[in-house]
């Protein structure tokens, strides 16, 4: 394979190797756009009751409503996958978690600054992938929430959120 080959190669097994050591990318029940009742716990002592298994955003960090679904300006968004709402357990009957995941998704031609999720206080985006930096290793880019991210026109970026 020339250079060009091998790195596709190289991105694609990246890929593959990712969605295999993330369960929230491989669910076994499809989302339900939902609230999950009950107290999730988010590092020490901090409780939330207001977790949505899927959340879809706008650039400016802000849940999409159903309204701008129909909007023709939409030319770039989010969603935001928890990594505690997956509702499945392991071979041992524990509840599988994962971390909570963001894709950002730019079909547009020009470049969009997206405003991360700032839900998660103390808590850094880590860059996994990024279409338009294939070579770049996860975590060598991380984002406060609230911060912003120059999306790259027709990219996708995938992030991680992480406690510090």
């Amino acid at each position: 394979l020339d250079e060009g080959r091998q790195q596709l190669v190289e991105f694609t097994r990246r890929l593959i190797q990712t969605r295999i050591g993330h369960p929230n990318l491989r669910r076994r029940k499809f989302f339900q756009d939902r609230g999950i009742r009950g107290e999730r716990v988010h590092g020490p002592g901090a409780r939330r009751t207001d977790l949505k298994d899927i959340t879809w955003l706008r650039p400016d960090g802000h849940e999409m409503d159903d309204d701008e679904w129909k909007k023709g300006w939409v030319r770039c968004f989010g969603v935001q996958l928890s990594g505690e709402t997956l509702e499945d357990v392991n071979e041992l009957g524990e509840p599988v978690l994962d971390d909570t995941l963001l894709l950002l998704l730019n079909p547009h031609t020009d470049v969009i600054r997206f405003f991360l999720p700032n839900s998660h206080p103390g808590r850094r985006w880590i860059v996994m992938v990024d279409t338009n930096a294939p070579e770049a290793p996860e975590g060598e880019r991380s984002y406060d929430g609230g911060a912003s991210l120059d999306l790259a026109a027709r990219s996708v970026v995938l992030l991680k959120l992480h406690e510090d």
